[in-house]
């Protein structure tokens, strides 16, 4: 058999070599798996705490007469609805600071209660959804603060429940929802539900 020639060899040896870095310089433009896995999953975790602070859930804020009249604001969280008793009732003004207490959690099915609740003997308390709608905390909830946007049909924009001392503050923050001239607690007091009156709704309920 007849050796190959020294020219053949040395041709053959260079066509190797150039195939051998066309490849190297292919396989250098593919990202690893494990990088690509990595990328997606920070990404996931990114998208999943976005949704954790934006995600919307439901509100309401009842107007209730017993001996006197008051509001009491109810968030839907951890299965159950958070409440704070506002005696003044919300406002759009940044200036006016309205205090709340904390009360006992409530039940779901409290959300959009409308009627009248037996106190006490031959007495009725009358509650309407004075406003009701969706909202989302702005940052980060606290045990102390909660940075809350409210998209209800009458309370809207940014506000702050803050634990002050012993007692918790409700304020409107400045945003294109706040409005000093405006007293929304006197300027809407039907039912943004059902259209009532708390006085139709006692009548009712003596009937």
């Amino acid at each position: 058999m007849k050796k190959p020639s020294l020219p053949f060899l040395i041709v053959l040896f260079v066509a190797g070599a150039l195939v051998h870095k066309g490849l190297a310089k292919k396989e250098s433009f593919i990202t690893p798996c494990k990088k690509l896995v990595n990328t997606d999953a920070a990404h996931a975790h990114g998208n999943t705490n976005q949704e954790h602070f934006t995600a919307k859930q439901r509100f309401s804020i009842h107007k209730i007469v017993n001996t006197t009249v008051h509001y009491e604001l109810h968030l839907q969280r951890n299965g159950h609805l958070e409440t704070w008793k506002i005696c003044k009732g919300p406002s759009s003004n940044p200036l006016q600071k309205r205090q709340a207490l904390k009360k006992e959690p409530l039940p779901l099915e409290y959300l959009l209660f409308e009627g009248a609740t037996l106190k006490k003997p031959k007495y009725k308390e009358g509650v309407l959804v004075w406003d009701h709608g969706t909202y989302s905390f702005a940052t980060e909830p606290t045990e102390s603060k909660f940075s809350i946007v409210f998209e209800g049909t009458r309370v809207k924009g940014l506000y702050t429940l803050e634990k002050q001392n012993n007692t918790w503050v409700f304020q409107k923050e400045e945003d294109a929802f706040a409005d000093p001239r405006k007293n929304i607690t006197r300027l809407f007091k039907r039912s943004a539900l059902s259209g009532q009156t708390l006085t139709h709704i006692l009548r009712q309920a003596h009937a």
